[in-house]
């Protein structure tokens, strides 16, 4: 079996309150770990060590990592839990951070484990500029026209049936003890930032994203978040309107 272990660290930088010594105790316990009959007896040449990578060594390494048939990521250091995201972002150095749902990709067996804070906040200003836009969004839908316009829009579609799998048949579907299945949790995800790009002048017009068009949404968070082993299916008529899942109005 080929086998590979990548450990990456970020203690901070030096001088820093933040500074994290105890990463590189980390390292050193996870290398010892893995080499030794306990770990899985793994040869020197199999683990990666990276202390403070860059994005693009990440992204190459992962991409590098898809040739084994086992492999570990190990990170340890500073990290934080992206609300607007949803997903846990670790920093690899000053100014470069990743998206840890980036490491289950293009893999069939890995084990990922993240050392990191997983404090909730909105690091990035963009991110904190769309939360709020969000927010001031869903304070200007009104209940009764956003329930009118979503009965109009099913009166509009033909008789049917529209079903949603969160997986294909022999798979598996996942879920997160926190947020819940990978497929639920695409598909609210999607309505979300649907409604936060949307530029519908209401309430003089309303818009609606369809059951079909939040199923397409939810496909990528569903693939990245099962490392590409869960795949959603859908069935609809081939033409016509379909159902609203979210409307705005």
């Amino acid at each position: 079996m080929d086998r590979k272990a990548l450990i990456m660290s970020n203690p901070g930088e030096v001088g820093d309150e933040k500074y994290c010594k105890g990463v590189y105790i980390d390292v050193d316990n996870y290398k010892r770990h893995l080499i030794s009959p306990l770990g899985g007896s793994w040869y020197n040449h199999e683990i990666l060590v990276h202390d403070r990578p860059t994005k693009k060594q990440v992204d190459d390494y992962v991409n590098q990592l898809s040739n084994y048939d086992y492999t570990i990521i190990i990170f340890t250091g500073h990290g934080y839990y992206s609300k607007y995201k949803d997903t846990t972002i670790i920093e690899l150095r000053k100014d470069e951070e990743y998206d840890s749902l980036d490491l289950r990709r293009a893999t069939n067996k890995r084990t990922i484990i993240l050392d990191c804070c997983r404090k909730i906040y909105l690091r990035v200003i963009f991110e904190d500029s769309l939360a709020k836009a969000a927010v001031r969004a869903a304070k200007t839908l009104n209940p009764n026209r956003c329930r009118i316009a979503f009965e109009k829009e099913i009166t509009q579609c033909a008789n049917g049936v529209v079903v949603g799998y969160g997986c294909a048949k022999n798979e598996m579907s996942g879920e997160n003890e926190s947020t819940g299945g990978y497929y639920s949790s695409g598909l609210l995800r999607g309505a979300k930032k649907w409604l936060e790009n949307d530029n519908t002048d209401i309430p003089k017009y309303h818009n609606t994203l369809s059951i079909v068009s939040a199923h397409n949404k939810a496909i990528e968070f569903v693939d990245r978040a099962s490392s590409g082993n869960q795949h959603p299916e859908i069935e609809k008529p081939r033409s016509g309107s379909y159902f609203p899942f979210a409307v705005i109005a």
